[in-house]
């Protein structure tokens, strides 16, 4: 058997993996970096412990491998956002809301007022 040798292009891929995902400071908050779909993301982990940076990062690479990421601002979106997109496409595409589409809306705007969509369940 033959000891395999360290080439330019392990030394290239070692870096590059060391990049995907990483914990730095800006200012006095640490900020995450990790790639998800092909796509650069840096996110504020709003903390300024670095093991806390961490959690946060394993937590979103857990997403990533799991299927389940859906980028930072899906966080934020509400229920009242959602629903005021829908009807302003069907506004300006000049889609026919039927009366049933309205009253199942209503009835989801009681329920789910200003909730996060990432809180709601079946």
């Amino acid at each position: 058997m033959s000891k395999r040798t360290k080439r330019k292009g392990d030394l290239i891929n070692a870096k590059a993996r060391a990049w995907i995902r990483q914990c730095y400071k800006r200012g006095k908050v640490f900020w995450i970096s990790y790639y998800a779909s092909g796509n650069h993301i840096c996110e504020s982990s709003h903390s300024r412990e670095k093991s806390d940076a961490k959690r946060f990062l394993q937590q979103r690479l857990g997403e990533v491998a799991g299927g389940r990421y859906v980028g930072p601002r899906a966080d934020r979106i509400t229920f009242d956002e959602l629903a005021e997109d829908m009807l302003n496409d069907y506004r300006i595409n000049n889609k026919k809301a039927s009366r049933m589409h309205k009253e199942r809306l209503g009835l989801l705007l009681v329920s789910s007022a200003g909730e996060k969509l990432n809180r709601i369940t079946c």
